[in-house]
């Protein structure tokens, strides 16, 4: 397992499967709009307590295979961090450019869903590894733009950025805490405009399982809404293109 309070540009694994297709895999499975000048992909997850059920945790990795796959197709540049109340303290599970190898687009595509199945398993073991190291008694959503930021500031010019963010929405420390249910919608903006914003200006963001917790007893929705207008004020005040949903799903 890779440690970092900040990204390192200097991991660069390269996965190149040159082997068979898998049966059933074709060009039309793998079709994503990928840009004309590359692709980094920065996909985060929270693992503070609320998030550490087998379901939630089940529904985050099918979230970060459909960015893993869309590396892939991609030819992207992929970094998964794991955080939970700091930026300095996250855990990097996986660093490196996702490509296959083939002669052809269609070729190459066959190779995806081998390629990503392969990551994948790597990166359930990180997961579980992360689960044990990582303090999860506390969370800070802050801290997801602030890893994200470390990240693409080595970006190069002109390469397209995502990121991706698996997480409750519920800060419990820092200096924007949320979690409780007596605030109001303006409560909840107030304290996103408290924040210092860091530039995330031309990066696709999408903020996803917002409300879910582990357990059977969920949030009341209205707070969960309130959660949302939060993160959608906290993202947009960085100047990112802003997604926030309370699903996992990563579409």
């Amino acid at each position: 397992m890779k440690r970092a309070g900040k990204f390192s540009g200097a991991v660069m694994a390269v996965v190149a499967l040159v082997g068979c297709s898998s049966a059933g895999s074709s060009s039309g499975d793998y079709d994503y709009d990928c840009p004309e000048g590359g692709l980094v992909q920065v996909t985060l997850v929270n693992l503070a307590n609320g998030a550490r059920d087998e379901a939630i945790v089940s529904e985050r990795l099918d979230g970060i295979q459909v960015d893993v796959e869309r590396a892939f197709d991609c030819d992207a540049q992929f970094t998964l961090a794991a955080w939970s109340s700091s930026s300095a303290s996250n855990v990097v599970l996986f660093d490196g450019l996702l490509t296959t190898k083939g002669a052809s687009e269609i070729g190459r595509d066959r190779k995806i869903k081998e390629a990503a199945e392969e990551v994948m398993a790597e990166i359930r073991v990180e997961m579980e590894e992360a689960l044990a190291i990582i303090d999860g008694s506390k969370s800070d959503m802050t801290s997801a733009f602030a890893i994200a930021s470390d990240r693409f500031q080595v970006t190069p010019t002109g390469v397209f950025k995502r990121l991706t963010v698996f997480a409750d929405g519920i800060s419990t420390t820092g200096t924007a805490e949320n979690n409780s249910p007596a605030l109001t919608e303006e409560d909840m903006i107030r304290l996103a405009k408290t924040l210092n914003p860091v530039d995330l200006a031309g990066v696709e963001v999408a903020i996803l399982g917002v409300g879910r917790i582990a357990g059977t007893e969920q949030p009341p929705e209205d707070y969960v809404s309130k959660l949302r207008v939060y993160l959608s004020e906290m993202c947009g005040l960085t100047g990112a293109t802003c997604r926030v949903a309370s699903s996992n799903n990563n579409v």
